[in-house]
């Protein structure tokens, strides 16, 4: 049992050593210029793109192999701004900019083919649910769909209104905002009915979790930077609190719960509860963040100004401490926190979270797999619960904390200092 316990701990060290880098951490993406859009495919491939300078007039268009330690650049075949990226695959995918530009790739981004859109408008975003069916929105409210990949795309009514972000949950239903409004469709795109007004406003993104529950984000005059969730579809969308005055550009959801947005200023914002608390993350930078993406609740990435890429293994928490007022929110799933402080100095708090009552055990195990300390065993009500490791009498070094119940287990790593 313990040389299990023991290849279970080197695994975890080894191949998930990534919940050591707790926070956001900054990646070198070997440009200055803007980067717009990102998407990841798994916790290694992923692509950026976004605007030349006069400084760098080369458009970026990076790929990574790597999860971003390393980020190459590729050929893009235009000299256009390039807004949105969106692949269904890892080899297939499409990005949109000014002038009309569409690209797609067969081969993983090693070629980008320009297609033809029908038109000169700017597009801001594109998006797929599988290798046939899309959809590109931009200026003046254009809205084009193909059914066939891209070779031929179809207009959808154009409006007056600047559209910023598409969301698709199936070939039938989505949702497109910009300038003033939320519009969504129920037949693929050829009708669009408005569900939102909102004066003075610009909603930069958009984001479903399953076909009624979704959040529009960006910026207005009166309130400054706006959340809206609905939980019927769009038929009703409430205004959230965002605690900040700054511009925000993008949301991702992992689930209906777990979500981030981000800004203007390095302004990261996350939740736990689908948003009834959005609490801030810190960044370590200034710069606009613009894009936001995740593959998991734990693994993501950010892009903005400045060639900036943000990574996280740790869903951007640095601490408990970055969870705070977490006594006011309704833990939705099981979930081990990273302890706080870390390292520290014989006595650090560790707060887990529950969905319902269990038979819990906690437990504090070395480098070697043997156990060093039971912190609780025993049927734990649903909630949020704290207590402080004292390890006054352990000597320095790396320890994991190990959070099971019958049905779920995580591991985190801890650093002992004296």
């Amino acid at each position: 049992m313990k040389n299990q316990i023991t290849l279970l701990l080197i695994l975890l060290f080894i191949g998930v050593n990534a919940l050591a880098q707790e926070g956001w951490i900054r990646q070198y993406s070997g440009t200055t210029n803007l980067l717009r859009s990102v998407y990841f495919i798994d916790e290694n491939i992923g692509w950026a793109v976004g605007f030349s300078s006069e400084k760098e007039p080369e458009i970026p268009l990076l790929k990574t192999m790597d999860g971003g330690k390393n980020w190459t650049s590729q050929k893009s075949v235009t000299s256009e701004w390039l807004w949105s990226i969106c692949f269904i695959d890892k080899s297939t995918g499409w990005i949109v900019g000014n002038n009309g530009t569409i690209l797609k790739t067969k081969d993983e981004g090693a070629n980008w083919s320009r297609l033809k859109s029908g038109t000169s408008n700017d597009f801001y975003s594109v998006y797929f649910i599988n290798a046939d069916t899309g959809w590109a929105v931009g200026a003046t409210g254009i809205r084009i769909k193909t059914t066939d990949g891209g070779i031929k795309w179809n207009s959808l009514s154009d409006l007056s209104s600047t559209l910023i972000s598409v969301f698709f949950i199936n070939s039938n239903v989505g949702w497109a905002v910009g300038q003033e409004r939320i519009l969504k469709t129920r037949d693929g795109g050829e009708s669009w009915f408005p569900q939102l007004y909102k004066k003075e406003s610009m909603l930069y993104s958009v984001y479903f979790s399953d076909a009624n529950t979704g959040w529009a984000v960006g910026w207005s005059f009166d309130n400054n930077g706006i959340i809206f969730k609905t939980t019927n579809g769009g038929t009703n969308w409430i205004s959230q609190s965002s605690g900040t005055s700054k511009y925000l550009y993008s949301v991702y959801f992992t689930d209906e719960k777990t979500g981030w947005i981000v800004g203007e200023s390095g302004t990261i914002l996350s939740t736990i509860d689908g948003g009834t608390k959005w609490l801030p993350q810190k960044s370590g930078t200034s710069d606009g963040l613009l894009s936001v993406h995740f593959i998991d609740e734990n693994t993501g990435w950010i892009v903005g100004d400045n060639g900036t890429i943000l990574t996280t293994t740790s869903g951007g928490t640095t601490s408990i401490r970055d969870n705070h007022d977490l006594k006011y929110q309704t833990p939705g799933k099981y979930q081990l926190f990273q302890n706080y402080p870390n390292p520290f100095n014989s006595t650090t708090t560790i707060l887990f979270h529950l969905p319902k009552t269990n038979f819990v055990t906690l437990k504090i195990y070395d480098l070697q797999g043997s156990e060093i300390e039971t912190l609780r065993s025993g049927q734990q009500p649903a909630g949020i619960h704290q207590l402080n490791w004292n390890a006054k009498d352990v000597p320095s070094g790396i320890y994991f904390c190990r959070l099971a119940t019958e049905k779920f287990s995580q591991t985190r790593k801890i650093i002992l200092q004296k």
